[in-house]
């Protein structure tokens, strides 16, 4: 290693063939040093890596460097707060991480670019690409964590908890899955914003210890990304491993139907670090990813159908494809693949819907006595939604009312996640966990 005299500055030896350079600065976002590292300085475009939480930082980026150093001029960075990175107890945000991250770009790229961003780092250039678009040429997302809304994110590791204990039965009680959606939802209705809490000093040191990782948790989870993933206008590329533990696949069909002309691409068998666990089918989807021509996915909808789809009192069936109307009535993990359907009826049952269109000039969805979880599923009627007593955690859902969005017969909890509500009473994005009133109207 040749230190440099002014002690900023150093080379060393690298994976990739050449040298990495290496350099210690200042940074004016969070006012600290920060360890930048470039390497295939050689070639004209640039990729700019930004890694998610942990220590390991920019060297989370190692198993894939190499491959594409061969092609570009990478930036990696050990984020303020991470790495080799100087540690400070402020405000480690995806909002000031997307400041650091176009103060680096300004300083370390020049022309056109494009954005890598893993797991937390993948929220970061989510907000980075809707808020300084200007040079993006590519924006690539892998395995994103925090854009779920944090009910939500929270119930899906309860799932998964009790998948473990259970072994994977899929005819959970819809009784159990009512009462921790309501815990969850009570727990996030608190009167305490952490969102405030965490812009004190005072508090990051008492309940966080001043710890970055778990600030930058913290704030990751607290971040609402319904206004900035439809702002995204760079062509997009989403990767994800299909076995994810920490972000839920549905993410990236979320993020798929949010952000404008995207190409979903899955890896079987990978969870949550694929430059890990394959690094080398990631590097291959990543120069797919930054290659020209470049062409978004197209995902027709299933045409008009009069079938009839009818469950009761099975377990863990599938509906897939256009239907007149489904009704779902006593069932356990019924799940919904891209269907259209002008209603659909759920009583007494556990129902995954992963897509799909539901228009009525009446009721388009009645869900009662029921645990409902819904991805990307567009929805519109006289009343788009009636419920009653009943647990619903939609993302990425658009109800649209000419009388209500929703109606409530009886009591129940909705999580929103990225979603939008257009009626009457109310008409705007929502991401929030809420419980709704009897006879409430939304």
């Amino acid at each position: 290693m040749l230190l440099a005299a002014a002690g900023l500055v150093f080379l060393s030896a690298s994976p990739v063939e050449g040298e990495v350079r290496e350099e210690r600065v200042f940074e004016p976002i969070f006012q600290s040093q920060v360890v930048i590292h470039e390497s295939g300085c050689e070639h004209e475009q640039s990729v700019v890596l930004v890694h998610g939480l942990g220590d390991d930082a920019a060297r989370d980026w190692d198993p894939v460097l190499p491959s594409l150093a061969e092609r570009y001029h990478v930036v990696t960075v050990d984020l303020p707060g991470f790495g080799r990175s100087e540690k400070k107890n402020t405000l480690y945000s995806p909002f000031h991480y997307a400041a650091f991250l176009k103060w680096l770009v300004d300083r370390s790229v020049d022309g056109e670019f494009s954005v890598i961003g893993h797991s937390m780092g993948g929220a970061v250039a989510l907000r980075f690409a809707a808020t300084f678009p200007k040079g993006l040429r590519r924006l690539v997302l892998v395995d994103v964590a925090g854009i779920l809304h944090g009910a939500a994110f929270a119930r899906f590791h309860a799932d998964a908890s009790l998948e473990r204990k259970l072994g994977g039965d899929s005819s959970v009680s819809y009784d159990y899955l009512s009462r921790l959606t309501g815990a969850v939802i009570h727990r996030f209705q608190t009167p305490v914003d952490p969102s405030t809490l965490l812009g004190s000093p005072a508090f990051r040191q008492k309940f966080l210890n001043a710890d970055p990782l778990r600030i930058a948790a913290l704030a990751l989870i607290e971040e609402d990304f319904s206004l900035l993933a439809p702002a995204v206008t760079t062509p997009t590329t989403i990767i994800w491993g299909e076995q994810d533990p920490v972000a839920p696949p549905r993410v990236a069909w979320l993020l798929g139907s949010r952000i404008p002309g995207t190409r979903l691409r899955f890896m079987p068998g990978v969870g949550h670090v694929p430059m890990e666990e394959q690094p080398e089918q990631l590097a291959e989807l990543l120069h797919e990813s930054l290659a020209d021509p470049w062409q978004s996915d197209i995902r027709p909808e299933p045409e008009p159908s009069n079938r009839v789809g009818v469950c009761r009192n099975e377990n863990a069936v599938v509906f897939v494809g256009a239907y007149d109307r489904i009704e779902i009535e006593g069932c356990a993990g019924a799940t919904l693949l891209g269907v259209r359907a002008s209603r659909i009826d759920v009583t007494g049952s556990s129902v995954e819907v992963m897509g799909g269109r539901i228009a009525s000039d009446a009721t388009a969805l009645t869900v009662r006595d029921s645990w409902l979880r819904a991805t990307n599923l567009k929805v519109s009627g006289e009343t788009a939604l009636v419920v009653s007593d009943s647990n619903l955690d939609l993302a990425g859902t658009d109800l649209v009312g000419t009388a209500a969005a929703i109606r409530v017969e009886e009591k129940s909890h909705v999580i929103f996640s990225l979603c939008s509500v257009a009626s009457p009473q109310a008409t705007g994005p929502r991401h929030d966990a809420i419980t709704l009133k009897k006879d409430q109207l939304l």
